[in-house]
């Protein structure tokens, strides 16, 4: 199962989602679908953190976070350092 977030319109088991939707939870493969259809991304809930929460994993990441303090910034900083060590 993977966290989902639509980036287009797509009909999933016959129900009508949209990217106004919430991110939701589906099946691996499914999901690995629509994300290589560029159709949706993983969603990675960073954005509903708490600054301490973000804080916390990105130092158990151990990511950089050189002057981000907001936590917009941190998440940033986050997603950056996910990105780069996925390749």
């Amino acid at each position: 199962m993977k966290s989902i977030q639509l980036l287009d319109d797509v009909v999933i088991a016959g129900v009508r989602r949209t990217p106004d939707d919430d991110p939701f939870m589906l099946d691996t493969d499914a999901a690995n679908a629509l994300i290589t259809a560029k159709l949706a991304e993983e969603s990675d809930d960073l954005d509903k953190m708490k600054l301490d929460e973000l804080t916390a994993l990105a130092a158990a990441e151990t990511v950089n976070l050189g002057e981000a303090s907001r936590k917009v910034d941190i998440a940033a900083a986050i997603r950056a350092h996910r990105a780069l060590a996925a390749g």
